[in-house]
């Protein structure tokens, strides 16, 4: 008893002053030896409630990784029997057994730790195995007969389970405190285990001692243990992030493998596979890289035919606008809308490949047409054709785009009979001084001139004159009669 004593006292020493270096160990891949001691108790049978033994043993152990081990565990332990109804004595003794009952459990235990690092770590272990039993005389003799010849020594076997908790605290890197207890349970619980059954045979002479071998009587139904101990690592291989890859394949010992697919046989975490900027956990592809072409650039997803147009954007001149597949130029990838460029949209453009001739007949329909001839101004010496809508901006001789279009006719007209001469009269109305009138019809007579000839008019076919507001054609004194009178008259001289 002293010197179990002594033994935990100097393990809750070293507990309370070495120096705890270890925090950052773990058990992971690594083998390790433990020795242990404490007290035991049997649990049920006739036996005093305050009969405690003691035992003690080592384990071998092996981590799985940072919160799980398994270990195999041997051990001795002893206890000795005092009789409650102090019947099992010699009678100048106290009521102890002349036997003790010694036990030698071998069990496969696995553990589990609370948490993965730090120097202080709690557990829970379950595990099975058997334990065997004998009982000896107290001065370690097993040739015990009692007077009748009847043998009072015996072996049995029992198997157990068992389960239990406690702490280890790292006193350094390899170097563990073990404090714990462990209940085992015994599934045959029909034979007497310590020698307390009795028959009333006596034992050398002395018919008090009496005792029996082991066999049926009271039975015990578990053993409690609680044990102190030091664990010892023998240092293997690390993974210090534990990720299953050890640090000397570990690309990154300090920062754990995803282990997503990609690149797992390095242990570096990969946050973006594709390394397109786009973090794996919002990446709907996470192993392609996005194109960054502006289209759907968040999805993570490269986009090879942005419109769906089965045209692949290398090629498609338009990547973001699909091909109308009409027929005509479908292989760029561009929709066209106005195949013929006429500006009258293919939606309703009935020649949508053919431009529109735009000769004033049936422009609207998008097909080319030639307008059926009419029958123009009769072409005679003499003859008057009088265009009051050519117009000028107020107070100049510049055209006005209605003035043009005008023109344009008179020009058709010169061209188609290239045999005629005219002379170009500009009018005013009466507003304004008759010095100033005369002097802007002139201008604007020229400047009817020099439209027709820029259209291709030979110019000696052609004479501008200004007659101001001479030879009115309507009433002066109304707006309707003076925008008769300002007018360019074309009169055919030859």
């Amino acid at each position: 008893m002293k010197s179990r004593n002594t033994i935990i006292a100097t393990l809750l020493f070293l507990a309370a002053f070495w120096t705890n270096s270890g925090q950052t160990q773990d058990f992971q891949h690594n083998l390790g030896i433990g020795l242990f001691a404490g007290p035991q108790k049997l649990i049920g049978g006739d036996s005093d409630a305050a009969m405690i033994g003691g035992w003690g043993g080592l384990d071998l152990f092996y981590g799985v990784n940072s919160q799980f081990l398994f270990d195999l565990s041997a051990a001795a332990g002893w206890t000795r029997h005092r009789a409650p109804d102090s019947q099992i004595r010699h009678i100048t003794t106290p009521p102890q057994s002349y036997f003790r009952t010694w036990l030698f459990p071998v069990s496969l235990n696995a553990t589990y730790f609370f948490n993965a690092d730090g120097g202080f770590r709690p557990f829970i272990t379950v595990g099975g195995g058997a334990t065997v039993w004998q009982l000896r005389y107290a001065k370690w003799k097993n040739d015990l007969f009692s007077p009748s010849g009847v043998n009072i020594y015996g072996t049995q076997y029992n198997a157990t389970g068992n389960a239990g908790l406690g702490f280890v605290w790292f006193l350094s890197e390899n170097i563990l405190l073990e404090v714990g207890g462990r209940y085992s349970y015994l599934y045959d619980q029909t034979l007497d285990i310590i020698g307390s059954g009795y028959k009333g045979l006596p034992v050398n002479g002395v018919p008090n001692e009496r005792v029996v071998k082991i066999g049926p009587g009271d039975a015990n139904n578990g053993v409690l243990e609680l044990r102190i101990g030091l664990k010892f690592l023998f240092k293997g291989p690390r993974d210090s992030d534990g990720d299953g890859i050890l640090d000397r394949d570990d690309k990154c010992p300090q920062e754990p493998e995803d282990f997503d697919g990609f690149q797992d046989e390095d242990g570096c975490p990969d946050p973006d596979n594709d390394h397109d900027g786009i973090l794996d956990l919002v990446d709907k592809c996470p192993n392609k890289a996005e194109d960054l072409d502006g289209y759907q650039d968040r999805d993570g997803c490269p986009d090879y035919d942005n419109d769906g147009d089965a045209i692949p954007d290398s090629v498609d001149k338009c990547p973001n606008r699909a091909e109308d597949m009409d027929g005509f130029q479908d292989q760029d990838g561009c929709p066209d809308l106005d195949n013929d460029g006429d500006g009258i949209p293919d939606a309703r453009d009935k020649c949508p490949n053919d431009p529109e001739t735009f000769n004033g007949y049936q422009d609207d329909d998008g097909c080319p047409d030639k307008a059926p001839k009419k029958e123009g101004p009769k072409i005679e010496v003499g003859a008057r054709l009088i265009f009051p809508r050519v117009t000028f901006l107020s107070g100049s001789a510049t055209l006005t785009p209605s003035a043009k279009a005008t023109l344009d006719s008179v020009y058709q007209l010169l061209k188609e009979h290239p045999e005629v001469r005219v002379e170009i009269r500009g009018y005013t109305d009466n507003v304004g001084s008759a010095a100033r009138n005369l002097e802007l019809s002139q201008r604007r007579a020229r400047a009817v001139k020099r439209y027709l000839v820029r259209k291709g008019i030979d110019p000696n076919r052609l004479i501008a004159i200004g007659f101001g507001e001479d030879h009115p054609i309507a009433d002066n004194s109304t707006p309707e009669g003076r925008a008769k009178n300002r007018r360019i008259e074309f009169v055919i001289i030859k």
